[in-house]
Parts: structure tokens; C-alpha cells; sequence
């Protein structure tokens, strides 16, 4: 059986894929997100262009409109308006993860269950790149698997709750992202999906 593609582009009619000329750069820590133009995007990874640098926190998730998840990354570069970003280490290590820093947020949110027949509105108090805590008077009801719905990202975040204190909660965050499992720096095209789903590759 071959392995999935990374990116799953929307295809155009005819020609090559589509490549993204825009993204909405997430902040993990915080929540929050700004728009980005897209320079030079290649399986490993791309340069993102904002107003300021600044904009673009070390480790992001990005969200591109042809692309079917959201692409973690981290931060290579930074010069000017641009900053160079690689797909394959946006992962923060493993042994780093009790070590993140959380930050403090008040931000309204709404969390469902994977079917859609309990949701409940909540308050964000704080949250790292893996997780946050919520605030909520049905926190005691929450299912363990949730779906939650920040402004930030225009797609439902998968989490789990880990515990949970009277009006308190705390969810591990699934950011659903996906990375390159190959070393190419060409563009994807669709000449060579076509040649993987003959060869099986």
C-alpha cells in the first residue's frame, strides 16, 4: 500500500497543483492569528511574509486554504517582513513538553463532542502549544474526546481531557497537523502523485 501524500492539494482542471500563496499563521501559545503571504513553498517548507516579523511565533501551525490540514513548523530565519519556516522540525521535542511555557488568555470558546450533541461555552484561561485549561460550569459533564472552537482557527481543535477540577479543565490539544516524510525540494505536482498511485511508492 503507498504511504498518503503530505499535502493534499485541492486540484486545479488541468495543469499543475495549485500552490499556496497565502496561510493564517497560528499561535500555539496564545491562540491568535494573522494572515500571511507564501514565498517559495517546497515539501520542507516555506517563507512567510507579514507586516512584521514578530508576527510569527517560533513554533506555529499554519493553516493553508488548499491544503486539507493544518502544517506545523517552526521558525529558521527571520529578516525583515520575511520569515523562513520548516515543516519537519515543528514539532516541539518530546522531552520539552513539561517544560512549556503557559501562557495567560481569556478567550471565549465552544467545545462539542465528536457527534455534535453535547457542546458547551467555556473560557480559556491559559494554554502552551499542547494544551489549555478551560473554564466551565459543565466541566464536571465534558466528555473525554472533545472538539474545540476558538476564532483563531477556522477548523474544530480535536483534545482530550486529562483532568478536571470543579469549574476547571484541562485538554491536550490535537493540532491534526501532518508533516513531510521526504526530502525534496521541488514543488508537489500532480505529474507526481500520478507516477506514486502507478508504482505504489
Amino acid at each position: 500500500m503507498s504511504e498518503p501524500d503530505l499535502f493534499v492539494f485541492h486540484e486545479p482542471a488541468e495543469g499543475d497543483v495549485r500552490l499556496p500563496t497565502s496561510a493564517r499563521v497560528i499561535d500555539r501559545e496564545r491562540l491568535v492569528s494573522v494572515e500571511a503571504k507564501v514565498h517559495s513553498f517546497r515539501r520542507t517548507g516555506c517563507v512567510l511574509e507579514t507586516r512584521d516579523n514578530s508576527d510569527v511565533p517560533d513554533y506555529l501551525s499554519l493553516r493553508f486554504d488548499n491544503l486539507d490540514q493544518l502544517i506545523g513548523a517552526c521558525v529558521t530565519w527571520r529578516r525583515g517582513k520575511m520569515t523562513g519556516v520548516d515543516f519537519e522540525t515543528g514539532s516541539l521535542p518530546e522531552n520539552d513538553l513539561r517544560k512549556e511555557a503557559r501562557m495567560p488568555v481569556n478567550m471565549p470558546a465552544v467545545v462539542k463532542d465528536a457527534g455534535g450533541d453535547w457542546k458547551a461555552s467555556c473560557v480559556i484561561t491559559d494554554a502552551s502549544r499542547s494544551g489549555c485549561r478551560l473554564r466551565s460550569d459543565k466541566a464536571m459533564s465534558f466528555p473525554i474526546d472533545v472538539l474545540v472552537n476558538i476564532e483563531a482557527v477556522d477548523r474544530p481543535i480535536g483534545g482530550k481531557v486529562v483532568w478536571r477540577r470543579k469549574n476547571q479543565i484541562g485538554i491536550a490539544l490535537s493540532w491534526n497537523e501532518r508533516r513531510p516524510t521526504v526530502r525534496d525540494d521541488k514543488p508537489f505536482r500532480l505529474s507526481e502523485r500520478a507516477t506514486r498511485e502507478t508504482t505504489g511508492g
